[in-house]
């Protein structure tokens, strides 16, 4: 934000931040940080709330229902600071290899953010809150984006009910305690599914009992097969726990360059054509 207000007062003449907030002189990044960092991130959930308030009362978020009049919802953890060297005691730390540098710590920040999206849509997204992960005082254990995605489920539940979200993300929110939450939070989910993270599920999933549906379309150079399998009612198995899920298998194969070209499983098998 900073570079692109500098980029904006040198090209203009002017900044947005001279223009709108009489800020004369960009300040620099560690000014900003010694005002944000002692900042809570609640203090701001109020800021998410208003955007998707006018959101709403605009007719911006009907036009993202999907799936019977539900909103897709992307999660996904990301890093917002590293460093082997600036740390305090909140800090996630990981060990580095020779080859990037020696061996050492790496300090970073990471938080578990998510947007609702909607597929053919323009690029354009509504951020809703994202959950920080980091290591609290008096425990022992790092905290991780599993348990961050918890807590994020847990403590905004009732702020998203009403969105009647599909929870999307990779492979962490197939975990069955992370499905228990989404569950319990009366949200749908749909995410991918590793065969070596979920190996009971990607048994289940082998025999011939799946649904199929697959439509072929000619895109002006190559015939392209959109093949669909899908299976409902099978066990999402954890800690003496059975939860009873739906599976969907998704690939686009070229028929010309006998190739897929997309499958949103990856399987330790060759998969016949």
């Amino acid at each position: 934000m900073l570079d692109s207000q500098k980029a904006m007062k040198k090209k203009e003449g002017r900044s947005n931040l001279e223009t709108l907030f009489g800020v004369k002189k960009t300040p620099g990044t560690d000014q900003v940080r010694k005002v944000l960092d002692n900042i809570e991130p609640k203090e701001l959930y109020g800021a998410f709330d208003r955007a998707l308030g006018i959101a709403g009362d605009g007719g911006v978020l009907e036009s993202y229902r999907v799936l019977e009049g539900t909103m897709p919802a992307a999660p996904d953890g990301t890093w917002y600071f590293s460093s082997k060297d600036i740390h305090r005691e909140h800090c996630l730390t990981r060990k580095t290899k020779k080859r990037d540098g020696g061996g050492g710590a790496l300090y970073y920040h990471e938080m578990v953010d998510a947007v609702a999206v909607k597929p053919g849509r323009p690029v354009v997204v509504l951020p809703l809150i994202p959950e920080f992960v980091r290591n609290e005082d008096g425990k022992d254990k790092q905290d991780c984006e599993r348990n961050a995605a918890k807590r994020r489920l847990k403590t905004h539940k009732e702020r998203y009910s009403a969105l009647k979200l599909t929870v999307l993300g990779d492979d962490l929110y197939r975990r069955h305690s992370v499905c228990k939450e989404m569950r319990e939070a009366g949200m749908n989910f749909l995410p991918a599914c590793k065969d070596e993270s979920h190996p009971w599920i990607a048994e289940q999933v082998k025999y011939p009992f799946l649904q199929k549906h697959e439509n072929t379309v000619w895109n002006g150079r190559n015939h392209i097969v959109y093949r669909h399998k899908w299976v409902n009612g099978i066990e999402n198995r954890a800690d003496g726990e059975i939860m009873k899920v739906n599976y969907l298998y998704f690939e686009i194969y070229n028929v010309e360059k006998k190739k897929t070209t997309y499958k949103n499983r990856r399987d330790n098998k060759p998969r016949n054509q």
